[in-house]
């Protein structure tokens, strides 16, 4: 099956996951050396371990694979799962619904080990919510989304700030094309923006990433003058800048994360348009 993402780890190896496939084609965590020999560590069953693992992979102080699955658990709204070097999984925490379920994204962690993440569903309206799950495996909701002004879906990773805070994009919202919202630790949310559809672009299915500096910058898959979404700047004071409408040519549907290198160049791709029509790999300098 497609591999999602990939992750560089460590003495170039690369790990990452795959929705499918495996013994019980439910996804699999995977690691390929330098040479490309691919071995996969764990296969999941669809059982309580989890299935479909559809976000990047965070490695721990110890070596081990963390990340998300969006099926499976003993509550059926997926896991958060840890794969350790020898290909051995623990579930750290299975959502019930009441607490999240089904998590699309990467988990980011803080200094003292906490794990932040997002659900697209459950939590007291079914619209999403922010978690922590502590070193212990003691999970905390940290937000629900209401479906309306905050938004809903949030199926993007989360940032989390040089000042202490969290970030992240959520979709619908109350012009129905997304936020951009902040949440400290403690679980205190502030929305920062609405997208209107526009020119500013709608449906922020991608995260956030940050330069040097703190200013954020993410995409829009949707909308912008050309209808083909937008790659855009926010302060952590809720300012919008759209840098960039996507017209074709250049691609169209930015759904992927943006990278960002030393010089604050982005790196990110589309997937459709572009000169063969199947989508582009771009860089942009602000």
């Amino acid at each position: 099956m497609l591999p999602i993402v990939f992750c560089l780890l460590d003495a170039g190896n690369l790990y990452g996951t795959t929705v499918g496939g495996g013994a019980d084609f439910s996804g699999t965590v995977f690691k390929l050396t330098p040479n490309g020999t691919a071995t996969a560590l764990y296969t999941f069953t669809y059982q309580a371990d989890g299935a479909t693992p559809l976000g990047n992979l965070l490695q721990d102080g110890a070596g081990n694979l963390v990340g998300t699955a969006f099926h499976g658990g003993t509550g059926g709204y997926g896991v958060v799962f840890s794969v350790a070097p020898d290909g051995t999984e623990t579930v750290l925490h299975p959502f019930t619904g009441d607490d999240g379920g089904a998590s699309w994204a990467t988990v980011v962690s803080d200094n003292a080990g906490n794990l932040y993440g997002t659900t697209v569903l459950g939590g007291t309206d079914n619209n999403g919510t922010i978690f922590k799950l502590a070193p212990d495996g003691t999970e905390t909701v940290l937000y629900s989304f209401t479906g309306y002004a905050d938004g809903c879906l949030p199926a993007s990773s989360l940032l989390l700030g040089a000042d202490g805070n969290l970030y992240g994009t959520a979709l619908c919202g109350a012009r129905t094309a997304g936020t951009v919202f902040k949440l400290t630790l403690d679980g205190h949310f502030t929305l920062l923006y609405t997208f209107t559809g526009k020119s500013d672009g709608g449906d922020p299915f991608a995260g956030l990433v940050a330069d040097s500096k703190g200013v954020m910058y993410g995409t829009a898959v949707m909308n912008g003058h050309n209808g083909g979404g937008t790659l855009f700047r926010i302060t952590t004071a809720g300012t919008m800048t759209t840098l960039y409408e996507f017209n074709g040519k250049s691609g169209r549907h930015p759904h992927g994360h943006l990278i960002i290198d030393k010089n604050g160049a982005l790196y990110g791709t589309t997937s459709h348009s572009g000169a063969h029509g199947f989508g582009t790999v771009y860089r942009f300098t602000p």
